[in-house]
């Protein structure tokens, strides 16, 4: 698939797939905290902004193998990044948890710790790349 075309369809899958999410997860939130409905409906409700989030992980990844071979190496690395700085941060918080009884760390967080990850390096790889250009 040309790169143009690919992008134009990541784009527009990630949007659909982010404002699924965000409408899915507050809407949920909001039922929870406002409606009174059974703990099922709201666990069913919750579908929804977890399918939206897999279909972008999924969009994602399709994307990233539309791309040519250094795009997707550049892609991969920044991908190892995100999930090293992820599991760092995850493993020796968690021995925190264990060992020095500090505050939990809700596991929502790890997501957000991945696309920090991800996004900073794959910025300062295009960064990089256009200086050497």
């Amino acid at each position: 698939m040309e790169m143009k075309l690919a992008k134009k369809r990541y784009y527009k899958s990630f949007a659909i797939s982010m404002g699924l999410y965000l409408i899915g997860m507050i809407g949920v939130s909001l039922m929870r905290k406002y409606m009174d409905f059974s703990i099922f409906i709201l666990y069913g409700l919750t579908l929804v902004p977890i399918l939206a989030l897999l279909y972008g992980i999924a969009e994602h990844w399709h994307y990233v193998n539309s791309m040519d071979e250094y795009l997707r190496s550049r892609q991969i690395k920044a991908m190892m990044v995100g999930l090293a700085l992820m599991l760092s941060i995850s493993a020796s918080w968690g021995i925190l948890e264990e060992v020095a009884d500090v505050a939990r760390l809700p596991s929502l967080w790890f997501l957000v710790i991945f696309c920090v990850g991800y996004g900073v390096t794959e910025a300062f790889l295009n960064h990089r790349d256009k200086k050497h250009d």
